[in-house]
């Protein structure tokens, strides 16, 4: 059983500190920043303290594997929460293989046991949801405003964001505008 509970963080609001060098932390950096983080601080090596003071959220990776536990443990006593990449038992949180679709964001975790999987997931449903599939998200939350300020109940929602999953297989895929 697993003990994570998938949330999602605004990372507007957080310091966020992306500590390494190489292809791995540069893919979290990317991530990071198509999240919009704001406040990213990045460190090719491992930092002083000091210069970490109020980060909240580090990303560790292409670090040898003893020094960015023991790192991470200097970190976590600080008050922040920590992700080394490949190293499981120093992870406060793990990172998702993630998906976007506009406002429409999927996670993807198999609590770091095979990371394949979540990126064979991830890349599946990339090509199956379509490059303007936001667009479902943005005319459902039009219909939910609607249904929601004339005081009706938002039970016809659930039936069109089923029509609209449910046309993903078909050959001629239209959002649904009703």
């Amino acid at each position: 059983m697993s003990g994570l509970l998938p949330v999602a963080l605004d990372l507007r609001r957080l310091r966020i500190a992306a500590i390494g060098a190489g292809p791995r932390i540069e893919r979290r950096v990317k991530l990071l920043q198509e999240a919009g983080a704001v406040d990213l601080r990045r460190f090719a090596g491992l930092p002083d303290l000091a210069d970490l003071a109020g980060v909240q959220l580090v990303f560790v990776a292409d670090i040898e594997a003893g020094a960015a536990k023991a790192f991470a443990e200097r970190m976590r006593a600080a008050g922040a929460l920590v992700n080394v990449e490949d190293v499981t038992e120093a992870c406060d949180f793990q990172s998702a293989g993630v998906v976007r679709r506009g406002d429409l964001t999927l996670g993807i975790w198999t609590n770091a046991r095979v990371p394949m999987l979540a990126r064979v997931l991830k890349d599946f449903l990339e090509r199956l949801l379509p490059a303007d599939f936001g667009r479902v998200v943005d005319t459902l939350a039009r219909q939910r405003d609607r249904i929601r300020s004339s005081g009706a109940t938002t039970l016809p929602l659930e039936a069109a964001a089923t029509r609209a999953v449910g046309r993903l297989d078909a050959p001629d895929f239209r959002i649904p505008l009703n």
